[in-house]
């Protein structure tokens, strides 16, 4: 889990001393520190994307390390971040990330917002000691979220995208088991994240709240297994969920009573709500949920479940065909989670819940640059068929 060796061997030898007596002894072959990393992808939603990580003194037990990572593509990011290993206590990491998107939002498969978004984000926090398969940490999350360019369809809809400062604390919990990271065979994968945020400051939406003391939190993750049945079957169950917490989780003003309470579909800031779509967890939104039978980046409820199960088969050395299907249940209220209901907004009704399925059959390869997947898939919400193509691993 250390990365710190390149190779580890040990062997018996007999005691000199005493011959009934054996030794264990252990020869340990340093890895080289400073690391460099160069990898290319293709995808239809982004098309070309080139990355770029050096690492210095990465792979060394203790004292002071340092990486520079980079994405070059439509959507590009840079991340800079300094750890010091102590050995002894946790690390602590300052961390920075600077990214740029573009993107074009739907709800309810129609048009929501075309949007240009820039976000900075500094975290500083205490991870754990040395693990092969598990992560862990906790710590401050300051984030600066920018957009140049909004169009949408109403002055209400552009307010939730609103230049903000944002200060929370966040933690962490990952295990991560797999045998390989291409087409696994075996393992977990779990990612659990939670953010709290506190603190606010910057042009604010009008809103009845204090700026200063905002109250607004994300839980969000994932839960993968793969089970074999044969040498070359695989079953893979999956769960995600993101949910939107807190007072300010729901915008004041458009006079919506639900149990005595303010309601609206849309948390104070649009930076916070639920996304899902696409293949990929966390795309443009680090709480963006995949969504086989949509391409499209959708606008969600405040408490999203996505269960989905694949069955993969391997019907050469390395090609594969896989059978997906997922059910998505969204509810504005974490209250109507469990219990759907509808109220009446304006003579129309407004359902506070959301059932929508998708199924998909995928195509893979594995090739030395990774995995090569092409799909077609269908979406009840949209109900259109749609493709995906990817060339190698995500960044």
């Amino acid at each position: 889990g250390t990365k710190a060796f390149y190779d580890i061997r040990y062997f018996l030898k007999v005691d000199e001393d005493d011959p009934s007596k054996y030794k264990l002894r252990y020869y340990f072959v340093p890895n080289e520190p400073n690391s460099l990393k160069l990898g290319a992808r293709f995808d239809s939603y982004e098309t070309a994307a080139l990355a770029l990580r050096l690492g210095y003194n990465e792979n060394k037990l203790k004292g002071f390390k340092a990486n520079l990572s980079t994405r070059l593509s439509y959507n590009p990011w840079v991340n800079i971040a300094a750890t010091y290993a102590f050995g002894h206590i946790p690390n602590i990491t300052l961390d920075y990330t600077l990214s740029s998107s573009a993107l074009d939002i739907y709800d309810n498969g129609q048009p929501y917002s075309n949007l240009r978004m820039d976000k900075h984000d500094v975290r500083l926090y205490f991870s754990q000691f040395y693990s092969k398969s598990i992560g862990a940490g906790v710590g401050l999350d300051w984030q600066v979220n920018r957009s140049s360019k909004v169009f949408s369809q109403t002055e209400w809809d552009e307010e939730g995208y609103t230049n903000v400062n944002m200060l929370g604390v966040y933690g962490y919990f990952d295990i991560d088991s797999r045998d390989k990271t291409s087409f696994p065979n075996t393992g977990v994968d779990l990612n659990l994240n939670v953010l709290w945020n506190f603190f606010e400051s910057g042009e604010d939406v009008e809103i009845e709240y204090n700026p200063s003391n905002v109250k607004l939190g994300l839980a969000y993750g994932s839960f993968v297994s793969y089970i074999p049945i044969s040498n070359r079957v695989c079953f893979i169950p999956q769960i995600y969920g993101s949910f939107v917490f807190g007072k300010h989780a729901y915008r004041y003003g458009d006079g919506t009573i639900y149990n005595g309470a303010p309601l609206n579909r849309y948390p104070i800031y649009d930076y916070y709500a639920n996304y899902v779509g696409g293949d990929v967890f966390g795309r443009y939104f680090k709480h963006q949920l995949p969504f086989i039978g949509s391409n499209k980046l959708e606008y969600s409820n405040n408490n999203i479940a996505i269960l989905r199960t694949d069955l993969r088969v391997r019907v050469l050395n390395k090609v594969y065909v896989t059978a997906m299907a997922n059910y998505m249940h969204d509810s504005i209220t974490f209250d109507t989670f469990f219990k759907p209901d509808v109220v009446s907004v304006e003579g129309m009704p407004l359902y506070l819940t959301r059932d929508i399925w998708g199924y998909g059959l995928q195509l893979g390869y594995e090739s030395v640059m990774g995995p090569m997947t092409f799909d077609v898939h269908w979406g009840s919400q949209s109900k259109d068929f749609g493709v995906y193509l990817s060339l190698g691993h995500y960044f």
